[in-house]
């Protein structure tokens, strides 16, 4: 804050008596006068009191005895003293403030969000504190100042450490996934023991932790599905009653099935995922189980139910290791944390406690839901743990009870929350709703509203993929990114009998359609085939067409152009035969003149006398003479040259007629495969559509290649269920038969025990008959010395004998020892198998 800025002030109503006394007299601009009696004084001290603020210099620390202390005397002190300190809170001293009460710590030093007073007293959660209004601005500044400067206790002190975030999000590949691959069904049965029309509430939901399982428990038995594939794995029996907790071991290896009969019996039983062989049954319950977990060590089993009791089991005996009775009603729901070292309860009255999981001693109570606890979760990494309430929210807590974080996630109830590897989790509740959230509790994704009250909800191992059950009995999973429902899972299986005709059935109706598929294929190839040897014929004829055409055009342009050149030389023979004709023109006119002129000149000489010049008139006469003949010769010449040029236009003329019907003939000829090419091209656009008839080809092909698929399909799933129902059909006869060879062994090593305990005896009497001719010997030591050394080389032999004998019968009891377990594992599997069994006989007579 810098001199600019305001100062946070604190109102003198919030302060401490004795302070606010002095205080009052210091800042009053009156001072205290004998005249005025004392409850004048008492009501302008009150006065002074009320309008004049304390501040706290931007500069100076902010500290609990200065600064907050005052504030929490006003408001607080009255509950939360060390005499009188409700919720073991007690904020009248530093050391209790940090301390916190019996929910944990209420302060974080430097994190006011992360600090549960903040969020009472700013009304964030309940119970809002103080209740009513809240605490003057000026004063909550103060208090987040106070957490911010790293919770002060005076000017002398130096700010605690801020703790470390727990609300991160972690890494999954650090929470040590098992050596080797994960377990996965191999070798379950997929007989169900019970299957009824409809199914009803699913509450039994889990999902391994590192493989792609899925276990759904309905109806005495468990299903397992492959969540990638959504394929059913097989199904286990619990014929003890109804599954209401199915949870996988840390590793993935075992599965925790427990429940029972309300008001009956419960029990929880551990199963190899593997196999489906029951390895464990612990508790002997007069009521249902309704809260179970196996430690990360799969040491102990924790179960819960009506009784109000949690009770520890050792998995290598079945013993009762420790119970904890300080729960006083219902246990709803329990949980060891993933290191092993932690366990958590929760009851029907909203009450949760963590215990030491080895001893049960108590380390947090853990307080603050006003509702029945409905379940509870730890992250992968045993950093948090998450409860869900009937309140509507869930609150995260760290291993040391304190609260981190309160979310309100379903309207009307939380009914499940579930960690995924990374931190993120899942919740469902009354509300039918399903959501994602961060490690912080900040929202994700609703992934939309079930059919039916939503029981339970889980991520995969790999955190892509949502499973959620609802009341209806559906289970759907659901794309976390695209929030859409992908597969739908049955909690109730039909019976195999009843699969293998829908597979039959399925298989005909199949065939069928690959038989249609391949006439339908084989008609589009044809039409296709049709349609290209159409076009074939058709392109030819266009070819051809087009080659006629141009040969056509060509010899159209070669007429044209011998028209042209006729046309210009007719042209110019007809310009010479007018020039010629105007020649002959003027030489005949110029022929008239000269003999006009002549005459003329004869006329005049006739009438004339005759003179002496009579002579130069004969010679006159003589020259005109020659030049008429002249000219008549130029006029002959003339019309010489005109009748060759008439001749030679003529025959131009004629050879220009010839050209002209050439042309014309070329143009008829070129319009007629014009035409022919015109009627061509329009009969292209009437011609079958290949690019139509491949791809109905095409789809034809893909949907013969799909139902072919599918038929391979339905035939593989033919064989599965005929296999399944073979391995199912003998399971009796090969479980008998082991049972009986494991008898039979029993029986060989009974008969080898008594052998050797008769050989150990009689070793034993041989040993305490040498033992005594020794001390006899002994006492004749001088007189027997030699005797005394063959009998104690005796009886070293002897004792080395007798040590053989007890190795080998340690031995062979050993080994009857594990004949005997696994013999009671198998009797224990034929119980189950006869017990489901007789539940399918029952239920199908009825």
């Amino acid at each position: 804050m810098t001199k600019t800025e305001s100062k946070p002030t604190i109102e003198p109503r919030t302060a401490g008596r004795a302070s606010r006394n002095a205080r009052a007299c210091r800042q009053s601009s009156f001072s205290f006068r004998p005249s005025f009696s004392f409850r004048h004084y008492l009501a302008l001290l009150a006065l002074a009191f009320l309008f004049t603020p304390v501040t706290v210099d931007a500069a100076e620390k902010v500290t609990y005895e200065t600064h907050v202390k005052p504030i929490l005397r006003e408001h607080c002190f009255a509950c939360h003293n060390q005499d009188d300190a409700t919720a073991s809170l007690a904020l009248d001293s530093f050391d209790g403030a940090i301390t916190g009460g019996a929910g944990g710590g209420v302060v974080s030093a430097g994190d006011p969000d992360g600090s549960r007073l903040w969020k009472l007293i700013t009304h964030q959660e309940e119970p809002k504190m103080p209740p009513g209004d809240k605490l003057p601005q000026a004063n909550l500044d103060v208090i987040k100042a106070w957490i911010t400067g790293g919770l002060l206790k005076d000017v002398g002190s130096k700010p605690l450490e801020r703790k470390k975030s727990a609300i991160a999000k972690i890494d999954a590949d650090k929470l040590g996934k098992p050596v080797g691959k994960p377990a996965m069904p191999e070798q379950l049965f997929h007989e169900p023991v019970l299957w009824t029309l409809k199914p009803g509430p699913v509450e039994a939901l889990a999902t391994s932790p590192w493989a792609p399982v899925a276990a759904i428990g309905w109806q005495r038995q468990v299903s397992f599905y492959h969540t990638d594939t959504h394929q059913l794995l097989g199904i286990i029996p619990y014929v003890e009653g109804v599954p209401k907790v199915v949870r996988f071991s840390r590793d993935g290896s075992l599965v925790l099935v427990a429940g029972g009969r309300h008001a009956a019996a419960g029990s929880a039983a551990l199963f190899d995922v593997k196999t489906g062989n029951r390895l464990a049954t612990v508790g002997d319950e007069l009521d249902i189980v309704l809260a179970a977990d196996i430690s990360a060590d799969l040491s102990l089993v924790a179960i819960g139910g009506p009784k109000k009791r949690v009770k520890v089991y050792r998995v290598a005996d079945g013993e009762l290791q420790y119970q904890v009775t300080k729960h006083t009603e219902w246990i709803t729901a329990l949980g060891f944390s993933p290191d092993g070292k932690l366990l958590a309860t929760a009851d029907r009255n909203g009450g949760a406690l963590v215990w030491q999981a080895t001893a049960g001693h108590e380390r947090a109570d853990l307080r603050g839901h006003k509702g029945t606890i409905t379940a509870l979760d730890w992250r992968a990494d045993s950093a948090m743990l998450a409860t869900a309430s009937e309140d509507g929210t869930v609150k995260l807590w760290d291993p040391a009870g304190n609260q981190i974080k309160s979310v309100t996630t379903n309207k009307g109830g939380v009914l499940s929350v579930r960690f995924a590897q990374d931190g993120n989790f899942v919740t469902a509740g009354r509300d039918r709703h399903v959501r994602t959230w961060k490690p912080d509790g900040g929202s994700i994704a609703d992934l939309g509203k079930m059919r039916g009250l939503t029981l339970a909800a889980a991520f995969t191992h790999d955190g892509k993929h949502v499973l959620a059950s609802d009341f209806s009995g559906v289970v759907r999973v659901i794309d976390a990114p695209t929030k859409k429902t992908i597969a739908t899972l049955s909690p109730n299986p039909q019976r195999l009998a009843h699969r293998m005709a829908e597979a039959e059935k399925a298989l005909q109706s199949k065939r069928k359609k690959v038989d249609a598929g391949e006439k339908r294929a084989q008609a589009r190839l044809a039409a296709l085939d049709q349609a290209k040897a159409a076009h074939e014929a058709h392109n030819s004829k266009l070819a051809a067409s087009e080659t006629d055409l141009a040969e056509k055009r060509k010899l159209y342009d070669e007429a044209v152009e011998f028209l042209h050149s006729t046309n210009e030389q007719t042209e110019q023979r007809l310009a010479t035969q007018q020039a010629a004709a105007q020649a002959v023109s003027k030489a005949e006119e110029e022929l008239k003149a000269a003999l006009e002129l002549q005459a003329n000149v004869a006329n005049e000489t006739t009438e004339q006398p005759e003179s002496t010049d009579a002579a130069e008139s004969s010679g006159d006469s003589e020259s005109d003479e020659r030049s008429i003949a002249d000219l008549r010769k130029k006029v002959d010449l003339a019309k010489a040259n005109w009748k060759s040029a008439q001749q030679t236009a003529d025959e131009l003329v004629e050879k220009r007629s010839r050209a002209v019907e050439k042309e014309q003939t070329s143009l008829k000829t070129l319009q007629a495969a014009e035409e022919l090419l015109a009627k061509l091209t329009d009969e292209t656009a009437g011609l079958p559509d290949l690019a139509k008839l491949t791809d109905q080809h095409d789809q034809a092909k893909a949907q013969l290649d799909a139902v072919q698929s599918q038929l391979k399909q339905a035939e593989q799933l033919k064989t599965t269920i005929a296999a399944q129902q073979l391995h199912f059909a003998n399971a009796k006869d090969q479980l008998a038969n082991r049972l009986e060879a494991r008898q039979s062994e029993q029986q060989e090593l009974a008969k080898q025990t008594g052998r050797l305990e008769a050989e150990h005896r009689q070793a034993a009497d041989h040993l305490s008959a040498h033992s005594r001719q020794l001390a006899e010997v002994a006492g004749q030591l001088e007189r027997l010395q030699g005797q005394l050394a063959e009998l104690q080389a005796a009886e070293s032999e002897l004792r080395e004998s007798e040590n053989s004998l007890a190795k080998q019968l340690s031995d062979v009891q050993t080994t009857l020892e594990d004949s005997q377990q696994q013999a009671g594992l198998l009797q224990q599997l034929q119980q189950d198998f006869e017990s489901a069994e007789a539940l399918r006989k029952k239920y199908s007579a009825d």
